[in-house]
């Protein structure tokens, strides 16, 4: 996976936000999953235009107008960002990064439990593949 992302602004990250907990779907459609912006249609179509030549939406002609879909998840965007962000403020340090993110922040019991448990899946994934290699 590519891991580089063009910038996103705040109204582009909208449009993409109504993508993902709706689904696929044309301008009007899209319109009405945002209502507190009150954006006309054009600016919509404009906004979905730039995440298209981005990469980051996929638009399919049809009846009635075009389809818009996202071709990237949340979780794939966040990565990506997350992975670019580190590389350029953290010396490419997993760690320098994750201390970044969480420092001066009170964590729940919940989301240490969560850290913890995400940091133990790792190291087995590490253990597992470090034991398919050959010495």
């Amino acid at each position: 996976m590519d891991e580089t992302i063009p910038n996103v602004s705040d109204a582009e990250r909208d449009a993409l936000r109504a993508l993902w907990a709706r689904g696929p779907g044309r301008v009007r459609d899209l319109l009405a999953a945002l209502p507190d912006r009150g954006w006309a249609y054009s600016t919509l179509q404009t906004l979905l235009h730039r995440l298209e030549q981005k990469g980051l939406v996929a638009r399919e002609a049809a009846t009635g107008g075009a389809i818009y879909r996202a071709t990237v998840t949340r979780e794939e965007l966040l990565q990506r960002r997350l992975t670019a962000l580190g590389r350029e403020l953290a010396d490419d340090s997993p760690v320098s990064l994750l201390h970044g993110i969480v420092a001066g922040r009170r964590l729940r019991a919940r989301e240490l439990a969560e850290m913890r448990a995400l940091l133990d899946e790792l190291e087995a994934k590490s253990l597992r593949k470090g034991r398919g290699r050959s010495s």
